[in-house]
């Protein structure tokens, strides 16, 4: 498809997106991912040494009252909303209603709702120093995500596995 065919397909506005994303924002990104990446002060391996983040033990020991709060949750699955609803960008990598999401908060936003529903998440999230964004990430059985990676290297992610199918070798992340 040539330029004026995109151009036609995706209309003025989008279009414009598209072009500045594409051809001038990833370029910049991917730069001061690497720059990031070269000063951080915990390296930049695909996965961390958890020693390296002293509050990931507290987390983990918090892990059987945080799993409990989800299964509450759990029972009102289908009034959860899709991870898309919340995060439009996400329905590129799972269009399908089987990714549910529950918000504690993001990017300074925090929702108090969410977190009165779940005290015990809530203190324990308060305990990690400077999180940008947490949340109870739900996968339907059998489905799967996508490799993909994050915006930005600025931010390293921690995933605590609350339920994992019986068949463990059949749930993997790739890096």
């Amino acid at each position: 498809m040539d330029l004026t065919e995109r151009y036609r397909k995706l209309g003025p506005r989008r279009f414009a997106r598209w072009l500045l994303i594409k051809r001038i924002g990833k370029p910049i990104v991917r730069n001061i991912d690497r720059l990031m990446a070269s000063q951080s002060l915990v390296g930049n391996p695909p996965i961390y040494d958890k020693s390296l983040f002293p509050w990931v033990a507290d987390l983990e020991a918090a892990a059987p009252a945080i799993r409990e709060e989800l299964d509450r949750l759990l029972a009102h699955r289908e009034q959860l909303p899709r991870f898309a609803e919340i995060q439009p960008d996400q329905d590129k990598i799972n269009p399908d209603a089987g990714w549910k999401t529950f918000f504690f908060g993001g990017l300074g936003v925090r929702s108090e709702h969410n977190r009165a529903l779940c005290p015990n998440t809530s203190r324990a999230l308060d305990r990690i120093p400077n999180v940008e964004l947490a949340l109870f990430s739900i996968l339907a059985p059998g489905l799967h995500i996508p490799r993909h990676a994050g915006v930005t290297k600025g931010l390293i992610r921690c995933h605590l596995a609350l339920k994992v199918p019986k068949d463990r070798e059949k749930a993997v992340m790739h890096i």
